[in-house]
């Protein structure tokens, strides 16, 4: 019996020639432009769920490697250097400072007149609404 089965993903360039050693017959094509960087996108998206997932160190090790090179190809994509993408990281680092001291925000409350405010009521997936208050 034979199965197909869906993908529908951005692979690494060597898969290809990595399933015809393991026996199994792929329908493969290049992408580019907009298409590439959605690939991209849903590639990156798919490579942290698998973080999430990640039992141990190898795992986790293999994962971030992973993100790491989705990561180039998508500033590859959009022509930023290492150069400019270590001056912007200073700068955030400078004024908004680093994750190492694991800060971690439970919620925050913020006046609906605030110039913020429609920034996180805009995005009830990302910030839910706790509770309201006169």
């Amino acid at each position: 019996m034979k199965v197909t089965f869906g993908c529908n993903k951005l692979t690494r360039d060597r898969t290809e020639e990595r399933f015809i050693k393991r026996n199994i017959r792929g329908r493969f094509r290049h992408i580019a432009g907009d298409e590439y960087i959605q690939a991209l996108k849903n590639k990156l998206h798919e490579e942290v769920d698998e973080i999430m997932e990640s039992k141990d160190t190898h795992e986790l090790i293999t994962e971030i490697a992973d993100v790491l090179d989705v990561l180039d190809a998508l500033l590859k994509t959009h022509n930023i250097s290492d150069t400019m993408l270590n001056d912007y990281r200073r700068t955030l680092h400078q004024e908004r400072g680093t994750f190492e001291t694991g800060l971690y925000l439970d919620t925050f409350d913020i006046n609906s007149d605030n110039p913020q405010y429609e920034t996180y009521a805009s995005r009830p997936h990302k910030y839910p609404v706790i509770k309201t208050e006169d």
